[in-house]
Parts: structure tokens; sequence; C-alpha cells
């Protein structure tokens, strides 16, 4: 999924009366670094993820989680406008969404890549 779509599917959920593209893009960059920390980065294969943050004109950039699983930075963005405009109620609901797609990916990734090794059992029990 890229930038665009994202930004495209989030306006048609809020149906937003001002220009929120470029906020979308910095919630859209918060989502895609806590993906990047808190997943692909535990991963050995990390490196061959990079990202270094989108702009305007990174439009047509894919995100790291593939589809279906993109559909987290949908609710992800949804979810701080929500909390933008102060709805607690929908802001939660959005939330809820948001952990259960974090969830999903982070299953997904955990099965399709191997974990960074850390060295072996005994070592963590035994100083090894």
């Amino acid at each position: 999924m890229t930038v665009q779509k994202i930004i495209q599917s989030v306006k048609s959920i809020k149906q937003p009366a001002d220009d929120i593209d470029n906020l979308l893009i910095q919630y859209i960059n918060d989502a895609e670094w806590k993906v990047k920390r808190e997943i692909v980065d535990r991963a050995e294969d990390a490196g061959d993820y990079p990202f270094s943050g989108f702009t305007e004109a990174d439009r047509d950039k894919e995100m790291l989680a593939p589809d279906p699983y993109a559909k987290l930075y949908i609710h992800y963005c949804v979810w701080q406008l929500e909390i933008r405009d102060n709805n607690a109620l929908s802001a939660n609901n959005a939330s809820a969404r948001f952990e259960e797609a974090w969830k999903e990916l982070a299953a997904y990734w955990r099965r399709m890549h191997m974990p960074v090794h850390k060295g072996n059992i005994h070592s963590r029990y035994y100083g090894i």
C-alpha cells in the first residue's frame, strides 16, 4: 500500500473539512517508524528494509507492512485524528482496530523473518 492510498482511504473515512495531507504524512511516518523499530528491526534481515521517513514527494512509496497488514496505517491515522478532534469513544474504537492490526502484522513478520539471534539458551541463563 502506498502513502497516497493511505491518505485517500483515511480521507474517505473521516471526510475532513480542511486539507490534512501533511498531517496524515506525519502520522504515517510515526506508524512506519513504530513498525520499523518494534517489528522489522527485530529480524535478522532488518537491513533489507530501510526507512528514512516520508515527505510530500513520497506519495508513491510502499509501506514496510505488506497488504493486507498495511491497514494498520489507516487505523493509526484515524485514531490520531480522533484524538485530535477530542472524540474519545471513536478514538478508543480506532485504537482497538490499530492494536488488532498491529498484532496481525507482528505475528506475520515473526512467521516470515528469522528473529535476531542473541546467543544460546545457556548464555541467557548462565552468563556464558
